[in-house]
């Protein structure tokens, strides 16, 4: 469970008194604490046959999820391109994600880019760092361009909540999605004059 407060419904059958009460401590509706607690329960029948048994209840901490905003990004660049071996062009200007925490306690976050075509276009930093109990903290998006072609292509950023700094995420871990989308256009031609590329004409 992930909650210190804990509800049993202990039973227990004798083939001669039947229904017989179980006592437990600590006893059902209990506040257990943070970590792993042994709960001892025994019954007796009407004769005083006494059976007792046991189990233990594991309350991890609350961790509440960071919110994440905007839930989600769109970038527009142009395709880059090489003249006479110069290559020319420019990467769209970089976004921000803002990770909001609500709780009264620190939390960690771990940023994971992923890209679905393209390679590895897409850059996040920084990819983890703590969060202030009911502070916020700022993850810079960029894209890059470079060696891209004319298309559309998408990708995603994946946030997950951690309770240190050391922890690794698991499936289960509270995590929120950002998809990112990127359009490709074509780049703007350019057009030189004539006496440009070949110098003024001059006359014989």
């Amino acid at each position: 469970v992930n909650s210190g407060f804990f509800v049993i419904n202990p039973r227990a059958l004798d083939l001669v008194s039947g229904a017989v009460p179980v006592t437990c401590a600590p006893a059902s509706g209990s506040v257990f604490v943070v970590g792993t607690t042994t709960v001892n329960c025994s019954a007796s029948d009407g004769v005083g046959n006494q059976r007792n048994g046991s189990f233990t209840v594991t309350v991890s901490p609350l961790v509440a999820q960071l919110v994440v905003t905007p839930s989600s990004l769109s970038f527009t660049g142009t395709r880059w391109t090489v003249c006479n071996s110069v290559k020319a062009g420019s990467s769209p200007a970089s976004k921000s994600l803002v990770l909001t925490n609500s709780a009264n306690s620190t939390v960690w976050y771990l940023a994971v880019p992923a890209t679905t075509t393209g390679g590895s276009w897409l850059a996040l930093t920084p990819t983890t760092n703590s969060v202030a109990a009911n502070g916020t903290r700022t993850v810079t998006v960029s894209v890059n361009t470079d060696g891209l072609a004319t298309a559309s292509y998408a990708g995603s950023v994946t946030v997950y909540t951690l309770t240190s700094s050391t922890q690794v995420p698991t499936a289960a871990a509270p995590k929120q999605v950002v998809p990112v989308s990127l359009q490709v256009t074509a780049a703007a031609a350019e057009f030189f004059h004539v006496d440009r590329l070949l110098g003024p004409v001059v006359g014989i």
